[in-house]
């Protein structure tokens, strides 16, 4: 710029036709700035000399700008009203700040549609996505084929008893049933007439060995036994034989002496008796007072209450208890039953 100064400054010097005399205030500038101003700003320039370094800077890059923009002007407006010559052109000036953005313009019309494009190639599989609500529930399917028999299970405890069922048909008459508890005694009767006085009679012994040998019995410690054989699950009482139940309490070693003199075979173990699922056990409920199979192993034993002190394997064992299945004898299994008669 001070090259620029100068130039303009040694073309002044030369001879050049006499300028008629321009007032400042006649220099217009076409774009409404008055030149005064730039000379305001270099008196302000000397004013502030003694000013800091950085605002002296500011302000000659302001004053340098003003320079720029009107020293054109102000030198062609002098040339042209003393009828000077134009002179060389100038160098290209700085650009120009940005301008203030316009407004948004109308919406143009909507081009043509154009074509579709070619399909793209085949993207990769995305994630996982997350588990969806669960759907309503299907219709029911179609049955299955009956599967294989599975096998035996244990069996579980006696289950409560159920309600009297509706009154079948009258079946046909069974065997003859248990003898009955004995009744009560009746009343006193009235004394009968006195009979005839009988012959004289003499001393008779009664050997119940005898008696017990004639209905086919065997005796053991004073006590007649017969045995039976026993198919079910009942009693099955020998003939000419009047069933009663001596309390004798006799143990283990008595059932097998009274094994070995009913046995019908030698050929088992009797010393072998089943330990779990007994089907036997210390019970009650028949009038047989013992009754045994004659297997290799797992032999089942029934014995009656008071007549022996020796108690069979309980049947099972669970967390509700043990139980004894109390049965003399099973369907299609041949037991050995044993009967104490009475011989008076």
């Amino acid at each position: 710029r001070k090259c620029f100064v100068g130039q303009m400054l040694r073309e002044a010097e030369q001879p050049q036709p006499q300028p008629q005399p321009v007032a400042l205030a006649d220099l217009v500038d076409p774009e409404g700035v008055n030149p005064q101003r730039l000379v305001d700003v270099m008196n302000d320039l000397e004013a502030d000399a003694v000013m800091g370094r950085s605002k002296a800077r500011r302000i000659i890059s302001k004053a340098k700008k003003l320079m720029d923009k009107h020293l054109s002007i102000i030198v062609d407006t002098q040339t042209l009203k003393s009828g000077g010559r134009p002179g060389p052109p100038g160098p290209q000036g700085r650009k120009g700040y940005e301008g203030y953005q316009g407004p948004v313009g109308a919406e143009g019309d909507r081009g043509p549609t154009g074509r579709l494009g070619d399909k793209g190639k085949k993207g990769f599989r995305g994630p996982k996505g997350l588990r969806g609500d669960l759907g309503e529930v299907g219709p029911e399917g179609n049955r299955g084929i009956k599967g294989n028999l599975g096998p035996e299970g244990y069996p579980g405890p006696p289950g409560p008893r159920g309600p009297l069922g509706l009154p079948g048909k009258r079946g046909m008459r069974g065997g003859r049933g248990q003898s009955g508890y004995q009744g009560l005694s009746g009343a006193k009767g009235l004394p009968g007439m006195r009979g005839i006085r009988g012959p004289k009679g003499g001393w008779k012994v009664k050997s119940t060995t005898k008696k017990c040998a004639e209905i086919g019995g065997k005796m053991y410690k004073g006590i007649c036994l017969k045995s039976s054989d026993i198919r079910n699950n009942a009693d099955e009482y020998p003939m000419r034989c009047r069933v009663y139940h001596p309390h004798m309490w006799w143990g283990y070693h008595d059932v097998m002496r009274i094994e070995r003199l009913f046995r019908t075979h030698t050929h088992y173990n009797m010393h072998h008796i089943r330990h779990r699922y007994q089907q036997g056990g210390w019970c009650h409920n028949f009038n047989a007072i013992m009754s045994f199979t004659q297997r290799h192993h797992y032999n089942e034993v029934y014995v009656r209450g008071h007549v022996f002190g020796w108690h069979p394997p309980w049947h099972h064992c669970g967390w509700w208890g043990c139980w004894r299945a109390c049965r003399v004898g099973n369907y299609g299994d041949h037991r050995v039953g044993v009967y104490a008669c009475w011989v008076g």
